[in-house]
């Protein structure tokens, strides 16, 4: 196991994105999403990536509040037929993790 993967088992931290979340995006528009997590911890800071291909276009760090956390990309800059968005844990009870390991990845269709 990876010691980002003890951690996240360790607290207990699922991530994925929700589900009444749309899964298309339009090129230059602004995109509006939203993570959930189930947690045993309070304080989780998670960084929402969206991937064109391989390469990161957008990364923005969200703290979860109540169990999720929204989230705003200005305008994707891409016009591939499929982006990636990604979610990784970035620190849990205030502790960062050293490497920020890939809970949630879902396909966003043009």
């Amino acid at each position: 196991l990876t010691p980002d993967l003890v951690i996240a088992e360790e607290h207990f931290v699922e991530l994925r994105f929700a589900p009444e979340m749309r899964r298309r995006y339009k090129p230059g528009l602004p995109f509006v999403g939203k993570v959930e997590a189930v947690s045993s911890e309070r304080a989780v800071r998670v960084r929402v990536k969206v991937l064109d291909n391989q390469t990161a276009i957008y990364s923005q760090d969200i703290e979860m509040t109540l169990g999720e956390g929204a989230f705003v990309v200005p305008a994707i800059l891409s016009d591939s037929d499929v982006i990636t968005l990604q979610a990784e844990l970035v620190s849990v009870a205030g502790k960062d993790t050293d490497n920020h390991y890939v809970l949630a990845k879902e396909p966003i269709l043009k």
